[in-house]
């Protein structure tokens, strides 16, 4: 892991092991390791990346459409799970009276 750190940031002083364009992040849940430093890029790397905005607005909207259908997918199965749930409590409910 740290040595692809050293590719993308080259080579740096280690404290611990540890180069120092990184440092750990430990909780109770997570461990990771955090880049201090972007990476550098050059000044032509926006050329490549160039998109009309027609381009750029035809992928917003096939994505809005996809998340739209999804959304509503998604609260159709809540609601269903939710019947599902009311129905389930009040069983229980009438099986320990």
């Amino acid at each position: 892991m740290w040595e692809n750190l050293e590719k993308l940031y080259g080579k740096e002083e280690k404290k611990d092991g540890v180069p120092s364009c990184a440092c750990l992040i430990s909780s109770s849940k997570v461990d990771g390791v955090v880049a201090l430093n972007e990476p550098k890029v050059s000044s032509n790397s926006c050329d490549s990346n160039s998109y009309s905005f027609d381009e750029l607005q035809d992928a917003f909207n096939e994505l809005y459409l996809e998340f739209e259908t999804l959304n509503s997918k998604f609260k159709k199965m809540i609601s269903k799970l939710k019947v599902e749930n009311d129905f389930l409590l009040k069983t229980k409910l009438n099986f320990k009276k």
